[in-house]
């Protein structure tokens, strides 16, 4: 009980320190829970209910990320083992469709 009452004491002691620190705590809770959202919804699959975890490769080019990729590497991308499907421009392609 002596804790409690020392917690609200010094929460009430200063309120331009406290509401900061409870708006912190609130931002940085509904960050975290928001990008586990993101997260979780990234790997659920979309064509069950069970939640499977699917690989995803990002693959840009060295000198910049806002460069798209040469059209060359899209035929050796689509070659590798497992490439079902790759993005585009913009567009979702199946595999092997440049």
């Amino acid at each position: 009980m002596k804790l409690a009452r020392l917690m609200w004491k010094n929460a009430v002691r200063d309120p331009r320190r406290t509401a900061p620190t409870i708006r912190s705590i609130a931002v940085s809770m509904f960050l975290v829970s928001t990008l586990q959202a993101v997260l979780t919804s990234m790997y659920r699959s979309q064509n069950s209910k069970q939640a499977r975890p699917h690989l995803r490769v990002v693959v840009h080019r060295a000198t910049a990320i806002t460069q798209s990729m040469p059209e060359a590497h899209c035929a050796k991308i689509d070659s590798a083992p497992g490439v079902t499907r790759h993005l585009e421009k913009g567009r979702l392609l199946p595999a092997g469709q440049a």
